[in-house]
């Protein structure tokens, strides 16, 4: 049997969104007759022997002070047919976390010879649409030129990669494959609306009041608000700050009730349950659009929830440097409350097609190996 190493594996990472994903790309991998292998984000954060040059990609004496100093990494990717990289949110600017996945993506085709996908993801060198004359793109563009199959989740980013002259294939998040064929929605009644609220990677201290502010509205026309975080470990450092000065803003003046998410079902059940989301967050943005729950998004870190919100045809999400923030929130916030739930029922089946592109390079691999296995077979003359 073949064997496929997904390297950046998020199912044990961040928030329930991150397993969803990861989980969806481990079934589909294995569906295609790959023994698995993982290499999780976790890992891939703790690497900080760094390219500190473009020359150091393509350096042999690099590469084999990387493997002295890495050896389960590079012998996992060494022992694969095939490396997969989940890129998720992690392939953005220049950092610990990007560089690491970058060379181990680049590293994998140059010296280890073996195809290399980047699947599941956006990328953004640097916060614009347009490419720039800088270090940055110079080392995704040289980094993604060498790959074998690159599969953006959005359009921004699909659209930026393809100013760089790249062969990028359009797709989308995996999530939607769970919702599609997994999840069985929890029918428990409710005795009162519910309105569910969810952090941001870069929700400012500043606007927490203008957040407590519109829960405490809510509330006052019947609205439950949840505050959702959990994950199946290593929860996100970002939720937990975010839940500590929420709590701080509004502990003598907003009811509301914190829902750690003990498992994938009871997350996206809370969304299930829901009238509204409020959010800066990717793939709850995703898990509630996959339910028909109206959503108010928040700007994230990059431009992916600007990307998701033409998908959905919404307003951009709204920047916290707007000012009247509170007054913009609370409209948004009271508009979407008036919109009945969406059949999401066609959307849902586009986001799945789209995000079955993610694995049409897997797919051409396992059908090629397929035929050549077949072809090495024996003819019978027997009659």
């Amino acid at each position: 049997m073949s064997k496929a190493v997904l390297v950046n594996d998020t199912f044990s990472w961040y928030h329930w969104g991150c397993n969803a994903t990861s989980q969806a790309l481990r079934i589909r991998i294995k569906q295609f007759g790959y023994e698995l292998m993982s290499i999780p984000i976790q890992v891939v954060h703790q690497l900080h022997r760094l390219p500190q040059t473009l020359g150091d990609f393509d350096s042999i004496e690099f590469f084999r002070d990387h493997y002295r100093q890495y050896p389960a990494v590079i012998n996992a990717l060494s022992e694969a047919d095939v490396v997969v990289v989940n890129g998720e949110g992690t392939l953005h600017r220049i950092s610990q976390a990007s560089l690491s996945l970058l060379y181990l993506a680049y590293a994998s085709k140059k010296f280890l010879n073996k195809p290399v996908h980047i699947v599941n993801h956006s990328v953004y060198p640097e916060v614009t649409t347009t490419p720039r004359d800088s270090v940055a793109f110079d080392i995704y563009k040289g980094v993604y030129r060498a790959l074998d199959y690159v599969a953006i989740r959005e359009p921004i980013s699909f659209r930026l990669m393809q100013q760089l002259g790249l062969p990028v294939v359009r797709s989308f998040d995996s999530l939607p494959l769970i919702v599609q064929n997994f999840y069985q929605p929890n029918r428990t009644a409710l005795t009162k609306p519910q309105i569910v609220i969810a952090g941001s990677v870069s929700f400012p201290d500043e606007r927490i009041p203008d957040l407590a502010h519109v829960m405490e509205q809510v509330t006052k026309r019947g609205y439950d608000v949840n505050v959702l975080i959990g994950a199946k470990s290593d929860l996100a450092g970002d939720d937990l700050r975010f839940v500590e000065r929420l709590w701080a803003h509004t502990i003598d003046r907003v009811d509301w009730t914190l829902i750690e998410a003990q498992s994938l079902q009871e997350w996206f059940d809370t969304f299930h349950r829901a009238s509204l989301l409020i959010s800066g967050r990717f793939h709850h943005t995703i898990a509630a659009s996959c339910l028909g729950v109206p959503v108010v998004m928040c700007e994230s870190n990059t431009l992916k929830n600007q990307a998701l919100a033409e998908m959905l045809s919404i307003a951009s999400p709204i920047d916290y440097d707007v000012p009247e923030f509170r007054n913009v929130l609370s409209d948004r916030v009271d508009r979407s409350l008036s919109e009945s739930r969406r059949d999401m029922t066609g959307r849902l089946e586009e986001w799945c097609h789209l995000a079955e592109k993610n694995f049409d390079g897997l797919r051409r691999l396992a059908e090629a190996e397929t035929l050549g296995t077949n072809l090495a077979r024996p003819v019978s003359t027997s009659s």
